[in-house]
């Protein structure tokens, strides 16, 4: 009795969660079915090794009858092995499926994120040649105006310098006309001269005195003027 009621636990303890499992969907997963198995097999060999083989261990009278609930447990455990070991390639075959879905999935996100990469480099290296573009425009338009900037500085420094040069060239005149002047004027000497000589008395009794060697102004002309009318 004592061996049916172990032997039971050891079955409950093995099967436990393919109970549940059928329990709660209704069908027996293989991995299931195959960790239960594995772990009856386990249990129940360790049981018979520690009824049957340890030589200090005493057998009661129901030993046949234990043995052969044993036996017909392991048996059932193989038959149980076996049935799950033939059930497992298509499991494998779903598995693979799932892998393969995952893998192509996989390679769908990867080609996705590419082309976005591709795009945004695409977008980015437009937006680059457009500055640069902007920046090439912008240069030749400062180089064209810093071109006329300096032609019309050019054309105002030839203003310049025909306007300095016509002047030098009045001034050149100028003083030609000035020393030809003074030439003619130092080679008439006294001849060009107009008042009295000095040392003689003039037409008022000496009161033009001093004033030789020069031509008479309007002030002279005004003050003889002047004289002839107060004293005549």
């Amino acid at each position: 009795m004592p061996y049916f009621g172990l032997s039971s636990i050891i079955w409950l303890l093995a099967f436990d969660e393919l109970h549940e499992q059928q329990l709660h969907t209704g069908i027996y997963n293989g991995e299931i079915i195959s960790l239960a198995a594995f772990r009856a097999f386990v249990i129940l060999s360790f049981a018979a090794f520690v009824l049957i083989i340890s030589p200090n261990h005493q057998m009661p009278q129901s030993k046949p009858k234990l043995e052969a609930k044993l036996r017909s447990l392991l048996d059932q455990q193989v038959a149980l092995i076996d049935c799950t070991v033939t059930e497992m390639p298509a499991e494998k075959a779903e598995i693979n499926q799932l892998w393969i879905e995952i893998d192509v999935e996989m390679a769908k996100f990867i080609a996705g994120m590419e082309a976005e990469l591709r795009k945004r480099e695409a977008e980015i290296r437009a937006e680059i040649n457009q500055k640069e573009a902007d920046m090439k425009t912008e240069m030749i338009e400062m180089k064209a105006k810093h071109k006329a900037k300096k032609y019309r500085l050019k054309v105002e420094m030839e203003k310049l310098k025909a306007v300095v040069d016509k002047t030098k060239t009045v001034v050149d005149k100028t003083k030609t006309v000035v020393d030809k002047t003074k030439t003619e004027t130092e080679a008439d000497g006294p001849a060009r001269q107009v008042g009295t000589p000095a040392g003689q008395d003039g037409p008022c009794g000496g009161l033009n005195g001093g004033r030789a060697g020069r031509a008479k102004s309007w002030r002279d002309m005004l003050d003889d003027w002047c004289r002839e009318f107060l004293y005549t």
